[in-house]
């Protein structure tokens, strides 16, 4: 049986994910210019969906280890994606321009 409160949090949940990416999104497309603007945006929607693709799959499989792995590959790329904005002194989070 499902509890209402089970069912709020996750609709919370649902609704911060979606929060966030939004603004993600509203800030990428800012630090961008020009006509690569639509295809950085449209690459970068593909590949938050694929992730949550993955993460899906391992959890219909019961497979705790490709979860953990999954997450552990995104926080080892992130330093990787992140560093070419390093170099340039700037954070393409908190100043996208």
């Amino acid at each position: 049986m499902h509890r209402p409160i089970g069912v709020a949090g996750i609709a919370i949940a649902s609704f911060l994910y979606q929060a966030v990416l939004v603004v993600v999104d509203a800030q990428l497309q800012a630090g961008i210019e020009g006509r690569a603007r639509a295809t950085v945006t449209s690459v970068a929607s593909l590949g938050v969906d694929l992730c949550s693709l993955v993460l899906y799959a391992a959890w219909a499989l019961d497979q705790p280890a490709l979860l953990a792995a999954t997450g552990f590959a995104r926080a080892a790329a992130l330093p990787a994606l992140l560093r070419p904005h390093q170099r340039e002194g700037r954070s393409p989070v908190l100043d996208p321009k």
